[in-house]
């Protein structure tokens, strides 16, 4: 078993005794454990509020996270750098989130790093945020340039 997932286990352990005692159930949320080690790489866990967990290649839990599933699953591939990756997670969050606009500044994005052996970890600055915001907003319209371009070529028959 891998440190992260001793991690997980251990939490998902407690959470599940509580749900044996009535009244005792402290945990009544869903956890994201995103993780690294030099034997099995990445991972990623969740874990619900019964004390179940399980390990993912992509994520989502909370509000919308429908949504943000049927996304992910369209749009994720197994070998992805860490741009695409950061542009996935934006896209997804641009597609459920209820705001109005959002930006950089509204929302934070914490990146796992494996450099040389040790793990890092960071916050994607705003500007990075809105840089992929326009990359994002970009391929949007022209997906939509393209599809209006075939509807109305389809209907000219």
């Amino acid at each position: 078993m891998t440190p992260v997932e001793n991690i997980v286990r251990y939490i998902s352990d407690i959470k599940q005794y509580k749900t044996q005692f009535g009244s005792t159930r402290p945990y009544g949320a869903g956890f994201l454990f995103a993780g690294w080690d030099r034997i099995h790489g990445y991972q990623l866990y969740n874990t619900e509020p019964s004390g179940v967990y399980n390990t993912w290649k992509a994520h989502a839990i909370g509000q919308n996270y429908q949504s943000a599933q049927s996304s992910l699953k369209q749009y994720y591939e197994e070998n992805f750098s860490l741009a695409d990756g950061l542009k996935l997670t934006i896209r997804v969050l641009k597609k459920t989130l209820d705001k109005n606009k959002m930006s950089g500044d509204n929302i934070d994005i914490l990146v796992l790093e494996a450099v040389d052996g040790e793990l890092t970890q960071r916050f994607l600055a705003a500007r990075d945020i809105e840089n992929f915001l326009k990359v994002i907003e970009q391929e949007e319209a022209e997906e939509k340039a393209k599809n209006d371009k075939t509807k109305s070529s389809d209907m000219i028959i």
